[in-house]
């Protein structure tokens, strides 16, 4: 009993430390190569490549059935030293690159990055759980590989909780990689030291059924079974992913969220499992068909579940109720699927019995069909037919496989053919009325123009009864209106105003284009670049949005380069006058790194003598405390800087730091360059300028003063103003900040912190 408590211990404790240093991974490698959706892809490619390759070799390691306990020790040290160069990578702010930061040549150089970084770690981890299972199988037979398999992934549940809500806000980044190594080679020593207090006992076979068992219907196709419950998790997971954003925003935690949701279901699926070892055969052969089921009727239920995806998720007051009502509205939609699918794979393993090498392969073709299930979906399926079709879809390609593989009930070809047909028939139906079931809700006063379904999300581009359109994002998340063109473009023209000869202007987002679209108004401008992560936002961008504004994208001065805006003024090679970053909301994933000490000193090198640097802020998204910390951050990298707030909505205003390289005398805001800048564009910006004297009231205040020198910085290893930004999105007992109602006439040189309230 004592070893199977340890092996137990272990399993769990490994399991929460290859998840967390998963999470962690796919941090460091888009802090240092681009947060973007193809670096994301490499990171899961080359895990679950590492862990089947490690899965098969280990398999045929004498050492794990002669000396089990010390190959598990083995293992976790290796694990241990092949995690050190994530370790010291993770205080870099980029990887260099060759010239422009996208293309083949960069695609190729993340690869390896992430190749060196992720595979030798998880080459290990494929192997782990494989000595485990042989230490223990003598005494508890094939049934216990289902409970190590199910704690094994329950403890990654704790892995991902730790990392997303507590350690990188607590320690940082790479202090959180030195603890997990830490822990792996303790995991390793205390293992190892097993292998000298456990004796080996004599085989005795576990109760009901022998420890070598025999196969369902030979190994082959008990690797097919394996091979398929990977492929369609995982599918399941991405396409679960994509829906849930329509229905809740995609804040920085919603990731790691529906992760534990998606853990957990599995894990306690795993582990009651064990309990059904005298059906294994039954469940193996009909779960799976239940599975599939499930899985086409994934959208219907869904969308019923979600009001017709207009239950949006209402956070309340608390961490907890935040955390736990993103899990409810999961539960309701994905719960039913996740829940069925995670018996399968653990009945297979059981099926399998102690036979090591047999279930080395089987983790090996479960990883591989996981991997291949995530990019099906996620690169082919959801791109090309939207999510919905996506899941059908899939369920109607796991239904044929199942179908083509059970021999027993459909040994005749003509049966067979009419068994596939059969199936045919079924997604025809399923895909026809899923057609019914809309990728994104429109009031009856909205119009919709057009949806698009990439990679990164749903794009939806509405008309408004006022003959103005909408651009929306993943259902709900409004990006910009049309009646807006003139106040985005004025975001434009006051850092442009501000600059005496910006020439070479650079952008971060592009997203309607209306806020870019000012810059082509000027005469002094020659050059624009402007760096945007998503391939889809610039497609309808450029087809919707930019008409409005007189096809701006079409200026000879304008390049649009796909690519994310941290990691392209990391590694461009451009030198710029004026870089103007958008509106970006701090609590969504990976929109914080744009306010981070180590962003605005990539951007301060690419900037020339006097150069500008412009970061807009919408203000009624942060508290007092996340917009000083902001502040001190910027304040801590720019020379010379000034806050401009803009007075707009009642209720939302936004505000500019700007800030300047050394190199030009003088204060930031010069007026007498600010009146000569005006006149010499005043024809070309006047209905902006005729609008900024009117409707907008700019005021120039200290960018830090009044007690807010001092505090912590946002920093790329220790993103602290992701965790304020989500709690203020989340409602959670955070007040957002607004323009005083009646601020004095004369309000340069005022405070900042005098200058705004809390509401």
């Amino acid at each position: 009993m004592m070893r199977c408590l340890t092996a137990v211990a272990l399993a769990f404790i490994s399991g929460a430390v290859a998840l967390a240093y998963e999470v962690l991974w796919n941090r460091v490698c888009g802090n240092i190569l681009g947060d973007t959706i193809f670096n994301s892809t490499v990171v899961l490619v080359v895990f679950f490549v590492a862990l089947s390759a490690g899965a098969i070799l280990f398999r045929i390691w004498k050492t794990v059935t002669t000396r089990p306990w010390l190959a598990f020790g083995a293992l976790q040290f290796g694990i241990g030293i092949m995690s050190l160069p994530s370790y010291f990578v993770s205080g870099m702010t980029w990887f260099p690159g060759y010239g422009m930061p996208c293309g083949f040549i960069k695609g190729c150089i993340d690869t390896a990055m992430i190749a060196l970084i992720v595979g030798p770690p998880a080459f290990c981890m494929g192997g782990t759980l494989l000595p485990l299972i042989e230490a223990t199988k003598d005494r508890f037979g094939r049934s216990f590989a289902a409970v190590l398999y199910g704690v094994n992934t329950v403890g990654g549940l704790l892995g991902i909780y730790a990392v997303t809500f507590h350690l990188i806000y607590i320690v940082g980044i790479h202090e959180s990689i030195g603890g997990l190594v830490r822990i792996t080679m303790t995991l390793a020593a205390v293992a190892s030291a097993c292998q000298f207090f456990f004796r080996r006992f004599a085989a005795v076979p576990a109760a009901g059924l022998p420890a070598a068992a025999v196969p369902l219907q030979g190994t082959a196709l008990l690797h097919l079974w394996a091979g398929l419950s990977g492929a369609l998790i995982l599918g399941f997971e991405i396409i679960f992913l994509h829906a849930s954003a329509l229905v809740n925003d995609n804040s920085s935690w919603s990731f790691g969220i529906m992760l534990m949701l998606v853990i957990g279901l599995l894990g306690a699926a795993a582990l009651l499992a064990a309990f059904l070892r005298s059906l294994t055969d039954i469940a193996i052969r009909y779960g799976l068909g239940l599975i599939i089921v499930l899985l086409v009727m994934f959208p219907f239920m869904f969308y019923c579940q979600t009001a017709g995806l207009s239950d949006f998720f209402q956070v309340q007051d608390s961490i907890t109720a935040y955390v736990v009502g993103s899990i409810w509205t999961g539960l309701r939609t994905a719960g039913p699927f996740l829940f069925a699918a995670g018996f399968l794979f653990p009945l297979i393993l059981m099926r399998a019995g102690g036979n090591a090498r047999l279930v080395g392969s089987l983790f090996a073709v479960n990883a591989c069909g996981a991997l291949a299930g995530a990019l099906v979906a996620g690169m082919v399926l959801i791109p090309l037919l939207g999510v919905w079709k996506a899941s059908v879809t899939l369920g109607v390609i796991g239904l044929s496989v199942w179908i083509f593989a059970y021999r027993e009930r459909f040994a005749r070809p003509a049966d067979r053919l009419f068994s596939l047909f059969a199936a045919a028939v079924v997604g025809a139906v399923g895909l026809a009325a899923v057609q019914q079931i809309p990728l994104m809700s429109v009031s009856r006063s909205y119009g919709q123009l057009a949806v698009a379904s990439g990679v990164e999300g749903v794009v939806g581009v509405q008309s408004t009864p006022q003959k103005t359109i909408v651009f929306r994002f993943n259902n709900h998340f409004v990006l910009s209106a049309g009646a807006n063109a003139l106040f985005n473009q004025l975001m434009s023209h006051i850092p442009l105003l501000m600059h005496p000869r910006p020439a070479r202007v650079g952008y971060i987002g592009l997203a309607t284009g209306f806020t870019a679209s000012g810059s082509v108004l000027h005469n002094a401008v020659g050059s624009i670049d402007i760096a945007e992560i998503s391939p889809l936002i610039i497609r309808m961008c450029r087809e919707y949005c930019a008409p409005i504004v007189g096809n701006f994208d079409r200026d000879p001065r304008v390049s649009i380069y796909p690519a994310d805006g941290v990691n392209y003024f990391a590694t461009t090679d451009r030198i710029y006058d004026v870089i103007i970053s958008d509106l970006f909301f701090p609590w969504q994933q990976g929109a914080a790194r744009l306010y981070t000490s180590e962003h605005f000193r990539n951007i301060y090198s690419r900037l020339s003598d006097g150069g500008i640097f412009c970061l807009w802020i919408p203000i009624y998204q942060f508290s007092m405390e996340s917009v000083e910390m902001v502040g001190r951050t910027f304040n801590d990298v720019f020379d010379a800087a000034v806050c401009i707030v803009v007075q707009y909505y009642p209720a939302q205003h936004i505000a500019a730091f700007i800030g300047r390289k050394r190199g030009a005398p003088g204060p930031v805001f010069d007026k007498g360059v600010w009146d000569r800048r005006k006149r010499e564009e005043h024809d070309r910006i006047r209905p902006a300028l005729q609008t900024m004297d009117g409707l907008y009231r700019i005021f120039v205040v200290d960018i830090m003063r009044g007690g807010a020198e001092e505090g912590e910085l946002n920093t790329l290893d220790m993103p602290l103003l992701e965790q304020m930004s989500v709690q203020i999105y989340a409602k959670l007992g955070r007040r957002v900040l607004r323009v005083k109602e009646r601020p004095e006439n004369n309000n340069n040189g005022r405070t900042f912190r005098s200058f705004l309230e809390e509401r």
